[in-house]
């Protein structure tokens, strides 16, 4: 966010999300809103609803717990189905004055997620 490099937190933010796992999935939750990545957030949040008692012995929900309240409540709220009311919107390419081949990479987020929920 600080640099401006849309396109290239995108494309980050797509290939966490192609390595999710219940052991990294706290830690990439915290990564997720310290960045203020979305995509990843939620990929995280779907990845743990499932597998909560997993995720919850693995050394990052240590992380996830010293993050703060809010992140504990959204988690919290997601579990029981809640809303939170959160803070991110999402925004098409052109909203966010993103270039044409930015504009791919976005696309390319979707077919992550649809991959997730696949699985």
């Amino acid at each position: 966010n600080r640099y401006e490099c849309g396109g290239l937190k995108l494309l980050c933010e797509a290939k966490l999300c192609e390595g999710l796992t219940v052991e990294n999935a706290a830690t990439r939750l915290v990564l997720a809103e310290q960045a203020e990545a979305d995509e990843l957030k939620e990929a995280c949040l779907e990845l743990i609803k499932p597998n909560v008692a997993a995720v919850m012995g693995t050394a990052g929900w240590k992380d996830v717990m010293a993050a703060g309240a809010e992140l504990m409540n959204e988690v919290m709220a997601m579990l029981a189905g809640a809303t939170t009311g959160g803070k991110g919107k999402k925004r098409t390419a052109d909203e966010a004055g993103l270039s044409a081949q930015d504009a791919e990479v976005e696309e390319m987020r979707g077919w992550k997620m649809a991959r997730l929920r696949e699985a």
